[in-house]
C-alpha cells in the first residue's frame, strides 16, 4: 500500500534514510519532484500523496488530519523500517508533526530530524482565516483564490483560469477543512532535532508562532531564515541552498552518511 501514498521517489532499496515530504494545502507532490536529484545517494526521496489529486484525485479528501494520517501510517508502514526525516512546506509541516506522533504511537519510533519550512506551529496556525470571512461564513471560490495570490500560491493569471477554479479550489478548501479540528492542546514533544525554514519577507507566519516549535521537541530547534516570502526556495536562486541546507540537516543527524 505504500505506493498510494508516495510517488514521484527516488525508490533506492540501500539508501539510509527515507525523507518523507509533505507538501502544502491544495498542493500535489509533484511540486517536489524536481527535487529528488538534488539528494544524496543515501537519502530515498518520498513525497507523499493525499486524497483527492493526482492518481488519487477521485479519492475524498479526509475530514480531518488525523484521520488521513491513521490511513497513512497504517498503510506505508514499511517506509519507518529505516531511519526516516520528516519534511513539511507550510501546512504540510503540521501533517508531518502528525505523522511522527502517530508513528511514535504505533511503533515506538522517532525522526532523525525533522524539518518545518514557511510555517507556524500547528497551535499557532487558523485555517479560519483563509477559510471564513468576518461573520464565520465560508467565502467564495474568488475570494478564496484571491487570498491565494496574495500568500503567493498561484499567479493572477492562473488563479482565473476557470479549469483552476473548477479542479483545484475544491482540493485546496478541503484540505483547508482538514486543519479545522487539529489538536491545540499542549504539544507532544519528538525525541529529534528540529529545523525551521522562514523567508525573511514572509507575512503567512509570526516571530512568536515559529517559535513556537521550541515546545514540540525535547531535543534541540535550529532557526534558519532565508531572504525572500513564503516560497522563498523559488526566488533569488535560493532552491540550491535551501535543498543543501535539507542534505546538511539530515547528515548532521545520521551519523555524518
Amino acid at each position: 500500500m505504500e505506493k498510494k501514498w508516495v510517488v514521484h521517489s527516488t525508490n533506492r532499496e540501500d539508501a539510509k534514510v527515507n525523507l518523507l515530504m509533505f507538501v502544502y494545502a491544495g498542493g500535489s507532490p509533484s511540486f517536489f519532484a524536481p527535487w529528488k536529484k538534488s539528494f544524496d545517494a543515501d537519502v530515498n526521496v518520498c513525497p507523499v500523496l493525499y486524497p483527492g489529486r493526482e492518481i488519487r484525485k477521485n479519492e475524498p479528501i479526509p475530514s480531518t488530519v488525523s484521520d488521513m494520517i491513521e490511513e497513512f501510517v497504517e498503510d506505508a508502514h514499511e517506509l519507518f523500517e529505516k531511519p526516516f526525516v520528516l519534511f513539511g512546506q507550510c501546512t504540510g509541516a503540521i501533517i508531518a508533526y502528525e505523522a511522527a506522533k502517530c508513528v511514535y504511537k504505533k511503533f515506538g519510533k522517532t525522526p532523525a530530524a525533522f524539518i518545518t519550512s514557511s510555517m507556524n506551529s500547528p497551535r499557532s496556525y487558523d485555517c479560519y482565516k483563509a477559510l471564513y470571512d468576518d461573520n464565520g461564513n465560508e467565502v467564495s471560490d474568488e475570494i478564496l483564490a484571491e487570498r491565494m495570490i496574495e500568500q503567493g500560491t498561484v499567479s493572477p493569471d492562473f488563479a482565473g483560469d476557470q479549469n483552476f477554479i473548477r479542479y483545484y479550489m475544491p482540493v485546496f478548501r478541503g484540505d483547508l477543512k482538514m486543519f479545522e479540528n487539529i489538536d491545540k492542546s499542549e504539544p507532544v514533544k519528538l525525541g529529534c532535532n528540529f529545523y525551521c525554514l522562514t523567508g525573511t519577507e514572509d507575512e503567512f507566519i509570526t516571530e512568536e508562532g515559529v517559535a513556537d516549535w521550541n515546545n514540540y521537541t525535547s531535543e534541540n530547534v535550529f532557526y534558519e531564515q532565508v531572504h525572500g516570502g513564503h516560497y522563498y526556495f523559488n526566488e533569488h536562486g535560493n532552491k540550491e541552498f535551501v535543498l543543501a541546507k535539507l542534505n546538511e540537516y539530515i547528515k548532521d543527524n545520521l551519523g555524518g552518511i
